[in-house]
């Protein structure tokens, strides 16, 4: 096994035992003086939940850069990221009244009432977050490419943002019911995930690696590890992710794809995730998954009524 990996895999182990330690302490904070929202079930949890994973995943990013795991351009980019998506839902989770759903209400309460609603807000900073972590994936000075410059490369550029914020809030609107979120996450990065792991062990990186692939598939894994503790409590309905970590798992899903697919595939993502936000503001999920066996018992399954 080529060094770097064995790294990974040692920062991996370090962050789920990070999680399992940090995850009480933090829901003792948050159960102190968070402020509180209505689940499902009726019941009052406080919000902002997703602080549980995010921190220790935070923490294992801060030291890939320092073990040069991750370089410091790219790492540096996803520690930003990450910690301004989970600051702009934690707002978004404390703060937003919720009257205006969906990206054409906020709008809407923008364009006809000047009302600066705090989806927008959330909306905007994650515009210029996946902006970033865009470049970061594509510059050549983060190890992501060669980026010559020209309408094509600068079309791949915004092409590859659009992925990433779709992604983002795609993921936040299957964050409904406990656990179903980070499942959704889970079944989502796996098969890239196994991908690029295939790949590294051919081309046994150096630390760190030249190029973004195998960089995001240790953020990945690493986010995978935080997520151990986290999910049993979720699916108890004793926490909730909220827009506060469904964010950042977002961003990680759309990267994971996004550093394989081509322009083609991150166009067509593009379209496909319009659809499906669209589809989702037309009907609900929660019932359309009913209607589907199969689906419901994976959406059931962890929970108490599965």
């Amino acid at each position: 096994m080529p060094a770097w990996v064995s790294v990974v895999f040692l920062i991996g182990i370090g962050t789920a035992f990070a999680g399992y330690h940090w995850l009480p302490l933090a829901m003792g904070m948050l159960g102190r003086g968070a402020p509180t929202a209505r689940n499902f079930q009726g019941r009052f949890l406080p919000v902002g939940g997703g602080i549980g994973y995010l921190v220790p995943l935070l923490a294992a990013v801060g030291l890939g850069i320092g073990l040069r795991v991750l370089t410091v351009e790219l790492g540096a980019s996803f520690l930003f990221a990450l910690a301004a998506l989970g600051f702009l839902g934690f707002f978004d989770d404390a703060c937003g009244d919720h009257v205006y759903r969906g990206w054409s209400g906020h709008w809407r309460a923008w364009r006809q009432d000047r009302i600066l609603t705090t989806g927008l807000f959330k909306a905007g900073g994650g515009g210029f977050v996946a902006l970033l972590v865009s470049l970061a994936l594509t510059h050549p000075w983060t190890g992501g490419g060669s980026w010559p410059g020209g309408v094509v490369n600068g079309l791949s550029w915004v092409t590859g943002a659009l992925f990433l914020a779709l992604a983002t809030n795609a993921l936040n609107l299957l964050d409904l019911r406990p656990g179903r979120a980070i499942k959704a996450y889970y079944l989502g990065i796996l098969p890239p995930l196994l991908l690029l792991f295939a790949g590294l062990f051919a081309e046994a990186p150096g630390m760190p690696p030249a190029t973004s692939r195998p960089q995001v598939a240790a953020i990945l894994l690493w986010s995978a590890t935080s997520l151990l503790a986290y999910l049993p409590r979720e699916l108890q309905a004793e926490v909730m992710i909220g827009d506060t970590g469904a964010n950042p798992l977002g961003l990680l899903f759309g990267a994971a794809w996004l550093v394989l697919l081509p322009f083609w595939g991150q166009a067509t993502g593009v379209l496909l995730l319009v659809w499906f936000q669209r589809y989702a503001g037309s009907v609900s999920l929660t019932e359309t998954i009913t209607r589907h066996p199969w689906l419901d018992r994976l959406d059931r399954w962890g929970r108490p009524d599965g």
